[in-house]
């Protein structure tokens, strides 16, 4: 058996001439890609990466015969190479064989490398779905594009799980499953888990580049964030894609950015019970500005730094009605989120420009975030128990918020 050779192994020259054909491959010209490759593949067909993706060329070309030729060949030189399994996945797929195409697939699946990990898994919903295992099928696509943020492996998912699937086009902006309030939670729990993935593997990376760096290219962070908050992946994933966030750091350098709530919130809340743990989940965020009367949202307001942080006025177990920058509400919501009070509950209302506003309550018992909108309708009667001033609050937070025409 041959030994499998790596791009290092090869001559500078032959280098080169494969730089040459991945940027044609990333670039989607194919053809010019295939040339690129089988000169290459002919003189080294050990070269086992390069076999793979001009395999993935030849197929994209529609030219299925010969990727199966080369498939064989090398499965001949590597026949444990994942990427080889993975290649013969899709063979089985394409001759109707699902059982030998999952077994593939399977072996494949905990050493192929991440960035193929959602081609086959894509390959394990297919067979599923071929097998009549529907529901795997479905959550074996969702897993699919969270690894691999292909949309169809998306629209598949939403096929078989009964979800309607809007195609995030140029000019289709899929709605929002959550509130914005919700929103400033997820971008800062992503934000933060990146920012703590990029100072692990260097220290010293630039604050300009901590989001790429900290990124892998999959929607892992979304998704864990999604799973804990409630909200349905598949709908959320459709509307963030329409809006140039796929992968984690793409949900906040483009979702985050067109979102719309990047400057300031109205909040109000209350403390119930001991105030010394929820005292010391906000005391980074806490803000010494008392808040000024009747504080009001303005769409023309220029940035100020009295709104930086959250004011706690301890002596009444109150947050006055105040307006407060919106990353400092994320970081206040992912702070009681990753630390629920175990003896206290905490109250917050929440209001953005043209949304709803919102309640926020976390706590006691460790009682995870939960987060509820409030329409123009009377109180629900579970939120007036919970907030038995709620509708008071909550006129005067709405009286804050600038109404239409603004």
């Amino acid at each position: 058996m041959a030994r499998v050779l790596t791009y290092d192994d090869l001559p500078p020259d032959v280098q080169a001439n494969l730089d040459l054909a991945y940027r044609a491959f990333g670039r989607r010209r194919y053809d010019e890609a295939v040339r690129g490759f089988t000169a290459v593949v002919d003189a080294y067909p050990a070269y086992i990466h390069g076999v793979f993706t001009l395999v993935r060329a030849l197929r994209a070309s529609d030219d299925r015969a010969s990727a199966n030729a080369r498939l064989s060949a090398a499965a001949a030189i590597a026949p444990d190479d994942p990427r080889i399994e993975l290649g013969l996945a899709w063979k089985a797929l394409d001759a109707g064989d699902a059982r030998d195409a999952e077994a593939l697939a399977t072996r494949a699946l905990p050493r192929i490398e991440p960035a193929l990990r959602g081609n086959v898994l894509a390959v394990l919903a297919r067979a599923a779905e071929a097998s009549g295992r529907t529901e795997d099928a479905a959550r074996l696509f969702l897993e699919a594009y969270e690894a691999g943020t292909m949309l169809g492996w998306l629209e598949e998912h939403c096929r078989l799980a009964g979800i309607e699937y809007l195609d995030p086009g140029p000019d289709i902006i899929v709605p929002w499953p959550t509130t914005a309030v919700a929103r400033r939670w997820m971008y800062e729990a992503i934000e933060a888990s990146l920012v703590v993935a990029a100072r692990a593997n260097d220290p010293t990376v630039p604050d300009e580049r901590v989001l790429i760096t900290g990124c892998d290219g999959t929607a892992r962070l979304t998704s864990a964030w999604a799973q804990r908050a409630g909200v349905d992946r598949a709908r959320l994933y459709q509307a963030l894609a329409s809006r140039g966030g796929y992968c984690d750091c793409e949900v906040l350098m483009n979702a985050a950015e067109r979102d719309g709530h990047d400057g300031f919130a109205l909040v109000a809340g209350a403390i119930d019970g001991p105030l010394d743990e929820v005292v010391a989940v906000l005391e980074p965020l806490r803000s010494d500005d008392v808040p000024p009367g009747r504080p009001r949202l303005d769409p023309d307001a220029e940035p100020s730094e009295h709104y930086l942080g959250i004011y706690l006025d301890e002596a009444h177990r109150q947050i006055p009605l105040q307006v407060t920058d919106s990353a400092s509400l994320g970081r206040v919501l992912r702070a009681v989120a990753d630390r629920p009070p175990t003896r206290a509950r905490l109250r917050l209302l929440v209001g953005f420009i043209d949304e709803a506003p919102a309640m926020v309550l976390a706590g006691p018992d460790e009682a995870p975030l939960r987060i509820q909108e409030l329409d123009d309708g009377p109180v629900p009667s579970d939120l007036a128990a919970a907030w038995p001033d709620l509708a008071a609050q909550l006129a005067a937070l709405r009286a804050g918020l600038p109404g239409p025409g603004s």
